[in-house]
């Protein structure tokens, strides 16, 4: 693997894995070095380097063993889609797309409220704390985003929900790319997420599956602005009198 580039550092991290596992340097069941040289062979901070493997975790590429260490999982043809398959994803498809996770997601967050444990909730606190610290410094937050949406996939608690999400990750990745392009994008994902968290925490089943209806409907509002380019810009988004300041 090469050193990654300090722009979109996470990002950098997770693309560079992929490659490395895409190319068969990296295969099932390789124990990936310690973060802290893994870090250093790559050019980041451990920080960074952590908050990829996150990721790479809740998209099913790597496992943490507790006391072992994280190794390489076996990946399928879904979860690595030829890179250049999803950069020509047309802009139908990408609605699609959106109205695919909708479907799904909505009722994945009304069952993360009655089944998460108290670990996977933890775990969308700190994807929340990586989007907001991401945000705060002008990063790309597409990571922290995606980390969000596995959790609450698999806090739903069915296995079969979770692995049909889990084939469109690669997907949903990419849209995110797109959609934080738009002015104001990642403040209001990083409210609605936080909407949706509450509601998970309070075991508010009706709130959470509301909470993100109303943030995927956002983000096809922001599919508009970048295919149409006169859709009124994110500061007069009708969703945005919804979402209650943090």
């Amino acid at each position: 693997m090469q050193r990654v580039k300090r722009t979109s550092v996470g990002k950098a991290v997770i693309a560079e894995i992929r490659a490395a596992i895409t190319r068969g340097e990296l295969k099932p069941g390789d124990q990936l070095p310690p973060e802290r040289e893994l870090a250093a062979n790559l050019g980041v901070s451990r920080l960074a380097m952590r908050e990829g493997l996150k990721v790479l975790e809740a998209m099913g590429l790597v496992e943490a063993r507790q006391g072992e260490g994280t190794f390489i999982t076996a990946p399928t043809t879904e979860r690595l889609l030829d890179p250049l398959v999803v950069q020509l994803l047309q802009a139908a498809e990408l609605h699609q797309l959106n109205e695919a996770r909708t479907a799904v997601e909505v009722e994945m967050a009304g069952l993360a409220a009655r089944r998460s444990s108290a670990l996977q909730r933890e775990r969308m606190s700190e994807s929340l704390a990586m989007m907001e610290r991401n945000l705060a410094v002008g990063e790309s937050y597409q990571s922290a985003d995606v980390l969000f949406h596995t959790t609450v996939a698999e806090a739903a608690g069915n296995p079969l929900l979770a692995r049909m999400y889990g084939n469109i990750i690669d997907l949903v990745y990419h849209l995110v790319e797109q959609t934080q392009r738009v002015p104001g994008a990642g403040e209001r994902a990083l409210r609605f997420h936080t909407l949706i968290f509450k509601a998970i925490v309070a075991r508010d089943e009706h709130a959470a599956r509301k909470a993100m209806l109303e943030h995927l409907r956002d983000v096809q509002h922001d599919l508009d602005h970048l295919m149409t380019r006169d859709v009124p810009c994110s500061e007069t988004n009708e969703f945005n009198k919804e979402v209650p300041p943090l």
